[in-house]
């Protein structure tokens, strides 16, 4: 079984290579005519050259698609659910109803009643063969092996355990119980599955599922047992107050079109400071992180250029921030010492989230990204919501899948971002 795991693990991270590798091979192929310098100018791509790029691109984007698809299949299966938060309005009836399956369902085989929970609280994302799979995973690993059962016997019973648990969705979602909302999921990644954008996988993304990523459980424990008073901890309590802000454009000077796009808007929003087409100082850069509750930028790689991310750890409290250059969310592994890379710096720091980029990524795509995460979250400016004001209760990470679909390439880009950190929510204050 450990061998399978191994061999399964090794054929998902060379096909996912193979797709970073093509992404990587398009952006140097590419000179992108939004980014411009005014010492240089960019060579003229011929229509067929553009043409053939914009294809290559569309190509990638399917692929990861796929590739995506494929990974929930092969490694999910019908137990997809183990990433969905726990519904909010079930309470104790989801367990209930789980236990009262066990015998109902699977009768002589003794089902694991937090498995029923997961198939039974997501039977509405799984198809017939699915959910006949999860079914004759749990009869077999309580058998053992089919040369202890006949295998007609153990098909049997899955059909059966399968139908019971549909009709059981079925009564809940009579009784409105299957569509309540759920709780925010923390993504606690491997250094080898570091680098997939499981936040993208098809369950995820059409349940729109809020998402963040940690490093590790004592990054979690931490944001628990810290001593009442500390200073970022409380800077979650009370919300992100937008009118804090503090945005960083274009600071090479060669990313003209990401300025021309957000440096009008984000100069009339209220109270908001921030610096344009140049670079801020280091001075600039940290005071912003420790006296501003958002810190937005919009530049190449992770900023460190900027202000080092070895000084920026030992900070001790640090804006929500939005990263949003390339590889900015990278992680990479560092042997037995785990994963290390930007993100680390910024959870240090106590930065309460980090949405960041885990590859390399377009601007214009990236742009639209941030465009709407920042009307959606702060403004308020989703479909059915009144836009003007953000909302507040509504949390960072459940406006991150209606963003990513705002991309062109809605899995080549828009799966790029994910958010290290927990769910934070606006503030209720002016």
């Amino acid at each position: 079984m450990e061998e399978e795991e191994d061999n399964l693990l090794i054929s998902a991270t060379a096909g996912w290579e193979k797709i970073m590798q093509g992404n990587l091979d398009s952006l140097q192929g590419h000179s992108n005519t939004n980014t411009k310098s005014k010492k240089t100018k960019p060579p003229k791509l011929t229509k067929a050259q553009k043409s053939a790029w914009w294809e290559q691109r569309a190509n990638l984007d399917n692929d990861m698609q796929k590739f995506l698809q494929k990974m929930e299949r092969s490694w999910l299966g019908g137990f997809k659910g183990v990433l969905l938060g726990q519904p909010t309005c079930l309470d104790g009836a989801l367990a209930d109803r789980a236990a009262g399956l066990k015998d109902r369902a699977f009768g002589k085989y003794d089902a694991d009643p937090a498995l029923l929970e997961v198939i039974l609280s997501s039977a509405d994302l799984l198809d017939d063969e699915e959910l006949e799979c999860a079914c004759t995973d749990i009869i077999v690993g309580q058998v053992g092996s089919f040369r202890t059962e006949q295998p007609e016997a153990i098909g049997a019973a899955a059909k059966s355990a399968a139908q019971a648990i549909r009709e059981a969705f079925e009564e809940m979602r009579d009784r409105g119980a299957a569509s309540c909302a759920r709780g925010p999921t923390v993504l606690l990644l491997g250094a080898e599955l570091q680098q997939l954008p499981w936040e993208s996988l098809p369950c995820l993304r059409s349940s729109g599922q809020s998402i963040t990523r940690m490093p590790c459980l004592p990054f979690v424990l931490a944001r628990n047992q810290q001593p009442s008073g500390a200073e970022w901890l409380w800077h979650i309590d009370p919300g992100v107050q937008p009118s804090r802000t503090f945005y960083v454009l274009n600071p090479a000077g060669d990313l003209v079109a990401t300025q021309e796009t957000f440096e009008g808007a984000f100069s009339e929003r209220n109270n908001w400071e921030g610096v344009s087409g140049k670079a801020p100082t280091s001075d600039e850069y940290k005071n912003a992180l420790l006296s501003k509750d958002l810190f937005i930028y919009c530049g190449h790689s992770t900023g460190e250029r900027y202000f080092r991310g070895a000084e920026l750890a030992k900070l001790g409290r640090c804006a929500v921030t939005m990263l949003m250059g390339c590889s900015s969310g990278r992680l990479t592994s560092a042997g037995d010492c785990g994963v290390e890379g930007m993100p680390l710096c910024y959870l240090l720091a106590g930065c309460p989230a980090l949405v960041a980029n885990l590859w390399d990524v377009t601007d214009k795509d990236i742009d639209k990204f941030s465009s709407v995460l920042i009307d959606s979250w702060v403004d308020g400016k989703r479909e059915g919501a009144n836009s003007g004001d953000g909302e507040a209760g509504r949390t960072l990470t459940e406006e991150l899948p209606l963003a990513r679909k705002s991309c062109k390439f809605a899995f080549l880009n828009g799966a790029a971002p994910v958010c290290y950190g927990v769910p934070v929510e606006l503030s209720e204050q002016p």
